[in-house]
């Protein structure tokens, strides 16, 4: 990889680390003989593996040097997916894709899901928060001239799929309600005449309050749509206006479920995030009571991922500021949601087990107990998980080939721009090992054996070993674990799991 060191800001993730004495993957204030001893090479747990000689202590040095380097590059509050970071995006082009595409369905493993994405980048206007791909159309025709590429793009991969069923269907934003009633019925003709889906797959679509009119639930309905989810975020009024969204009311957000009802929507789903600029533990309590008075099936809680001009304007630039500022508040209100989901028969997830600061953040999902889950939910970027993704925006992965997104389209498709970074078992095999630690802290060693038909300690026992002498890892008769939940140390410690000649 070619970096720009002039580019690397003096508030650097490598200054940060080394001021926060995170150096080797130690938190501050634990043994200095606990350093020493894993510099040494000496075990600072239980391992089952041998210790690696007299070089071991210069080489761990090495390598931890030259993965902190690379790190320090990083800036903001998300961290740089290792994966992506590593191995950095090229263009494509679409012949290419289609080709590829053809050659992954001929031998498609039959237990491999493969859904369907489509992205429509418009809001009638931006919150001040977003991090999406999105604009505000300067006119209605630019909304149909994109519908015109994207049926054009849809068009061209028809034949590709024609005697395929796709497992999920789901359409992101922006604000796909945004759509008129019209222009939507256009969209959904077009996938439902070119595309087919399984009986007990997802079909979701996002929507706004604000346009979730009841004659586009009814369309979303009668052409099979099951499920919808709608971004809420807040139910604050200052909260709201703070962030531009001061147009949101609790009764236009009543009113949408209502309508999703009316429509015979059972799978519903209501969107809220926490850290947003001028939230407080009550203001994120009394927004959870409302929704949960209007009974959705689903209520997902998201952490802020802050863009650098957002984290500039209210966090001074600094992520841990940040950080410490949602963390505290959530932790504030989580007894009180906590309690309140219980008292309304919906399932509590852990708090700690959370997929927080990469560029796709898991969330804490509160189910209805009483409304049995689909058998297939559409779950995003995993193993043995396809995606036709269609749109500015939208991400594909071609399992074992490649993973593209469409940065943009044109009426000439030969003239669309397309990057992606090409996938072998290996990249795979690290894709996994990085969102699992992330969002885990633990790697099951029969799980990876299921995914990849590998043995996860033999087929990387160097980091393996690293991390064990580091003190940051152990290995358990079933899994292995990471020790840390401090984030940034955690990145680093991916980093091991790559090879030199990878990170170069």
């Amino acid at each position: 990889m070619n970096h720009n060191n002039k580019n690397i800001p003096q508030d650097s993730l490598r200054s940060r680390l080394r001021n926060r004495r995170y150096a080797c993957g130690f938190r501050k204030g634990e043994p200095r003989a606990r350093l020493s001893r894993a510099l040494r090479g000496e075990s600072c747990g239980e391992t089952i593996l041998e210790e690696g000689g007299r070089n071991f202590r210069a080489d761990l040095g090495k390598a931890l040097a030259l993965r902190r380097s690379l790190f320090g590059r990083s800036k903001g509050f998300n961290l740089p997916d290792p994966v992506e970071y590593i191995f950095p995006k090229e263009p494509c082009d679409i012949s290419e894709i289609k080709s590829l595409w053809r050659s992954y369905l001929a031998n498609k493993n039959r237990d491999h899901l493969l859904s369907l994405y489509l992205h429509i980048p418009f809001c009638s206007m931006r919150c001040e928060f977003c991090n999406c791909r999105s604009a505000v159309p300067s006119k209605k025709e630019d909304i149909d001239h994109y519908l015109d590429y994207l049926i054009n793009y849809l068009n061209y991969f028809k034949d590709t799929f024609n005697k395929i069923f796709f497992d999920n269907l789901y359409i992101g934003g922006g604000t796909p309600s945004l759509l008129g009633k019209a222009s939507l019925d256009r969209l959904l003709k077009v996938i439902f005449s070119n595309f087919k889906f399984k009986r007990n797959g997802q079909l979701n679509c996002e929507l706004n309050p604000l346009t979730a009119a009841g004659e586009k639930l009814r369309l979303l309905r009668n052409y099979g749509f099951n499920r919808v989810s709608f971004g809420v975020q807040s139910l604050d009024p200052r909260v709201l206006k703070l962030n531009n969204r001061g147009y949101q009311t609790v009764k236009m957000v009543d009113e949408a479920i209502k309508n999703a009802k009316a429509a015979d929507f059972k799978y519903i789903n209501v969107d809220l995030i926490v850290g947003l600029y001028g939230d407080s533990s009550e203001a994120l309590v009394k927004s959870f009571e409302k929704i949960i008075s209007f009974r959705p099936q689903k209520i997902s809680i998201y952490p802020l991922q802050p863009k650098d001009d957002y984290l500039k304007k209210h966090f001074d630039s600094d992520p841990h500021k940040f950080e410490e500022f949602w963390r505290s508040l959530f932790e504030r209100s989580l007894t009180r949601i906590s309690d309140m989901a219980r008292e309304n028969d919906f399932y509590v997830p852990r708090y700690d087990n959370l997929h927080l600061r990469m560029a796709s953040a898991s969330c804490w999902s509160y189910d209805d107990l009483g409304i049995k889950p689909q058998k297939k939910d559409y779950i995003g970027d995993t193993p043995n998980h396809s995606i036709f993704g269609a749109g500015e925006g939208a991400v594909s992965k071609i399992e074992g080939s490649l993973r593209y997104e469409t940065d943009r389209l044109a009426s000439a498709l030969l003239k669309s721009r397309f990057l992606g970074t090409r996938r072998n078992s290996r990249i795979a095999m690290l894709d996994y090992i990085c969102r699992t630690l992330n969002m885990m802290n633990f790697i099951s060693y029969g799980r990876f054996s299921e995914l990849f038909s590998k043995d996860f300690l033999a087929e990387f026992k160097r980091p393996i070993k690293n991390l064990v002498a580091m003190g940051a890892g152990r290995i358990l008769s079933d899994r292995f674990e990471l020790i840390t939940n401090d984030r940034d140390e955690r990145t680093l410690q991916l980093l091991l799991f790559f090879s030199e000649d990878e990170i170069k």
